[in-house]
């Protein structure tokens, strides 16, 4: 089941001819990625003129997903996996493991690894407990650890996986809570976005 759940990951990921992620490239138009996602549509946001996002709904290594797609200058710039209703409130650690060798297997070894942590000690306490699962959720609900972040570089895209503190309320209290996220960005993301966002700031002023 392990090496069927890899196997379907990446699938997902796989770089097929020019696609980039998915069976999509950098630089499609809402209406061409429309056209090649078959799964659920769930929400359309609208940022600004130059920034938009559509977001399926997706079943990936054993979790659904939402998937965000980022336009900007109606321009494909991002795609990112959102994890919901999933074990990752039971099994955190796990997890993480689960997609940092999917995306290992697929992109090789990440270029950065971070721990963000209040002590400074966390990471240490995690990768020694007996219940690793237990131990980090922990960190996660004292805020001793704020994210884990993994990051890998193709020739098109950067890739980062993110595990990042997340607040619920339960029966009235907030609790706080490991999520994960993977991102995919064109290689040019930051530059294209900081002009969309100059540019919706002078149309504000």
């Amino acid at each position: 089941m392990k090496t069927f759940f890899l196997l379907l990951f990446s699938t997902y990921c796989l770089v097929v001819n020019s696609q980039d992620i998915r069976n999509v490239t950098w630089g499609m138009t809402p209406a061409m990625v429309q056209q090649t996602e078959s799964n659920k549509f769930f929400e359309k946001l609208v940022r600004d003129k130059n920034n938009s996002m559509i977001i399926y709904k997706d079943f990936i290594l054993g979790d659904s997903v939402y998937v965000w797609y980022q336009f900007l200058y109606d321009s494909l710039a991002s795609v990112s996996y959102q994890l919901y209703n999933s074990s990752i409130f039971e099994e955190p650690y796990s997890d993480m493991l689960k997609y940092v060798m999917s995306l290992t297997n697929k992109y090789g070894e990440p270029i950065d690894i971070k721990w963000d942590c209040r002590d400074p000690k966390s990471k240490q306490y995690v990768e020694t407990a007996e219940d690793k699962n237990s131990e980090l959720k922990y960190n996660f609900y004292t805020g001793d650890i704020t994210s884990i972040t993994y990051r890998w570089i193709t020739p098109k895209s950067s890739i980062v996986l993110l595990i990042s503190s997340t607040t619920l309320k339960v029966e009235g209290r907030d609790f706080k809570t490991p999520q994960i996220s993977v991102l995919y960005r064109t290689l040019n993301f930051e530059r294209i976005i900081r002009k969309a966002q100059s540019e919706n700031i002078n149309e504000k002023l």
